[in-house]
């Protein structure tokens, strides 16, 4: 047990926290900007226009369209029309 006035667990609490929130982006590949976490000792966000872009161009269509073509080569699904994926 850890005593709750004890300083050091809060610091060891906040050590923690940052650690899976930041494991949990990496691990999603989602920058951190987008997800309002500012990242410990970077110098700033950067443009998030451009980091949305790159976002979306880098993880989020190729996986749309990898899901577009499972759900297109179903045969049963082929039978209300293929999807298909909106480039921007």
């Amino acid at each position: 047990m850890i005593p709750i006035g004890d300083f050091s667990s809060k610091d060891q609490f906040a050590s923690a926290k940052n650690i899976s929130a930041q494991d949990v982006l990496t691990a999603n590949r989602f920058p951190a900007g987008m997800a309002g976490i500012i990242p410990q000792g970077a110098a700033g966000l950067g443009d998030p226009l451009k980091t949305n872009d790159v976002y979306q161009s880098n993880e989020v269509l190729p996986l749309a369209r990898d899901i577009v073509e499972f759900i297109n080569s179903d045969p049963e699904l082929a039978k209300l029309g293929a999807l298909s994926v909106r480039e921007p």
